[in-house]
């Protein structure tokens, strides 16, 4: 359970794309997008969260809840995630890019990817991280944490997450895409791409990590 006040993030990029992110409430969220994708986070409520999108990919996060999470996409791809609750996880994906994630376990989740970009997810934490990234969006959550998280991008979609820790993270990209997680740290993470996408896990550690891509992911 997380024991974090209401937190509400609200990310936006000059290109089609928002992130928005609400915890510990009982309030709900909804997002909808006529363009592109976007992607929803919703974690230690009892209310639902509401995701649609008529073009390209999204990403739906629900923790720690007895709701339930709807996903729709009428183009490309999706990824639901559905953690610690008793409901259940379903990721599907027609065409780019999806999102997996296990939560709350000593081992951690597998992503695939068949275009650019993917997600890759965490564990062992009470808290929980989605990362999903495909085109033209980016996504950004934290969780149970005091740090301050920064968000540049100057070309198609990150996404960022910091979760349960006093750290200071900061993504940036220049091209395409990619996805960082930090969890459960006090270490300082930096992740830059000039091509395509690459994932970056750090779990559970105090030391600094730096991961640098210039191919696909």
């Amino acid at each position: 359970m997380l024991t974090a006040r209401a937190i509400l993030i609200s990310n936006q990029i000059d290109r089609n794309s928002n992130a928005h992110l609400q915890v510990n409430s009982k309030s709900y969220t909804n997002n909808k997008s006529n363009s592109n994708s976007y992607t929803h986070l919703q974690v230690n409520s009892k209310s639902y969260t509401n995701n649609k999108s008529n073009s390209d990919s999204f990403t739906h996060l629900q923790v720690n809840s007895k709701s339930y999470t709807n996903n729709k996409s009428n183009n490309n791809s999706n990824a639901r995630i559905q953690v610690n609750s008793k409901s259940y996880t379903n990721n599907k994906s027609n065409s780019n890019s999806y999102t997996h994630q296990q939560v709350n376990s000593k081992s951690y989740t597998n992503n695939k990817s068949n275009n650019n970009s993917y997600a890759r997810l965490q564990v062992n934490s009470k808290s929980y991280s989605n990362n999903k990234s495909n085109s033209n969006s980016y996504t950004h959550q934290q969780v149970n944490s005091k740090s301050y998280t920064n968000k540049k991008s100057n070309n198609n979609s990150y996404t960022h997450l910091q979760v349960n820790s006093k750290s200071y993270t900061n993504n940036k990209s220049n091209n395409n895409s990619y996805t960082h997680l930090q969890v459960n740290s006090k270490s300082y993470t930096n992740n830059k791409s000039n091509s395509d996408s690459y994932t970056h896990l750090k779990v559970n550690s105090n030391s600094y990590s730096h991961l640098q891509g210039n191919s696909k992911g």
